[in-house]
């Protein structure tokens, strides 16, 4: 038994915080397509002190959309960006769940684990050793926990969930579990979990991360990137950055998605209503004006050259773009939902709080 398990075994369970009530809105009519219920889940670090906190809390979103009917056989629900990442404070006491600061919550984690830390840090494969190593430290547990609270919420709700994303090292699925590998580069990996609790398709990982990722997160090849078949159809999964990248679009095109994913990130608070500034990691795609760069705010942006505006062009009419709330220490989250029925784009309430939404899809023409 490795020193990290005995370490997550000997903590206590941390309090789960409770969340602000939960607002929803809806898209379309039930016309036997399925649909797909996006959830902005509000998280904070008590939700991921242990196994259970985590599963606690998703369900609570997932009791919610239940209750107003919206979980059928035929229905993919679609979970945030980098939500599974924070799982690094699994098993961690009270003094790093409470901290105020995520400077200050690294300051008392660090001395529990410095062995192992400091190990991590060695050779890294990141320009930020110390980021990899504090998200590398617990990456085998990050990645079965993270795995095993999916499974079962796709079962016992008997239906299909696209899990989120998180910052893994070396992710690879072998034999239907996610593995991994701290001594290969972090990649902002994704999966899908059909209503049997078995990983649809291949991971998903990001082919665009922005300059500031970068630092840790190695960049993906845009030839891996595909599909995911599900009981709606082959789905699209664009993370973050990815959907505003026409060769992104490109890639998964030919295999006529019948909606498109894209859960995201947004960080500090407030950024969804400030300037945009433009793309970041990578060139700014040829069909974009450079003068929006300068003048749109994020919202505007997301519209015009996120998901939202850019699935029509690639045979795509829904899709949902969905962000993760909460207080993550003080690093801040902002953005808001927004729906696509139709090519016509619905935003969701821009508040820090949890929000649901339902899109129904529509009947092939």
């Amino acid at each position: 038994m490795t020193t990290i398990t005995l370490l997550l075994l000997a903590c206590r369970a941390v309090p789960l915080a409770e969340t602000p009530p939960i607002q929803d809105f809806e898209l379309g009519q039930e016309e036997g397509a399925g649909n797909v219920v996006a959830v902005q889940a509000w998280m904070d670090p008590s939700a991921y002190a242990s196994e259970r906190n985590y599963d606690t809390r998703l369900r609570g979103y997932l009791d919610e959309a239940q209750q107003r009917g919206w979980l059928q056989d035929d229905t993919l629900v679609v979970l945030p960006e980098q939500i599974a990442s924070w799982l690094f404070l699994l098993g961690e006491p009270d003094r790093v769940i409470n901290a105020e600061t995520a400077e200050q919550a690294l300051r008392r984690m660090v001395p529990g684990h410095l062995v192992d830390y400091l190990a991590l840090t060695k050779d890294a494969p990141a320009e930020d050793p110390y980021q990899y190593a504090l998200f590398a430290l617990k990456a085998e547990s990050v990645a079965d926990v993270w795995q095993r609270v999916s499974a079962s919420i796709a079962v016992d709700y008997g239906i299909t969930l696209f899990a989120g994303s998180a910052w893994l090292p070396g992710p690879e699925l072998v034999d239907g579990q996610l593995q991994v590998d701290t001594t290969e580069p972090i990649r902002n990996v994704s999966f899908v979990v059909g209503p049997d609790g078995e990983i649809l398709g291949d991971l998903t990982m990001k082919v665009f991360p922005s300059s500031g990722e970068q630092l840790l997160v190695e960049p993906a090849d845009i030839a891996d990137l595909r599909t995911i078949p599900t009981s709606l159809g082959e789905i699209a999964v664009l993370l973050g950055e990815d959907a505003w990248y026409p060769n992104a679009w490109r890639a998964i095109r030919d295999s006529k998605p019948v909606v498109a994913i894209s859960p995201y990130w947004s960080s500090p608070f407030g950024a969804w209503v400030d300037r945009w500034g433009g793309y970041s990691g990578f060139e700014r795609p040829p069909d974009v004006p450079r003068e929006d760069e300068k003048e749109l705010l994020l919202s505007e942006a997301f519209l015009a050259h996120g998901l939202p505006g850019r699935l029509s062009d690639h045979d795509v009419l829904e899709g949902v773009t969905v962000p993760l709330r909460g207080r993550l220490y003080d690093l801040g989250t902002d953005g808001a939902i927004i729906g696509v029925l139709g090519a016509v784009a619905t935003e969701g309430p821009l508040v820090d709080a949890p929000v649901l939404l339902n899109l129904w899809l529509p009947q092939a023409s």
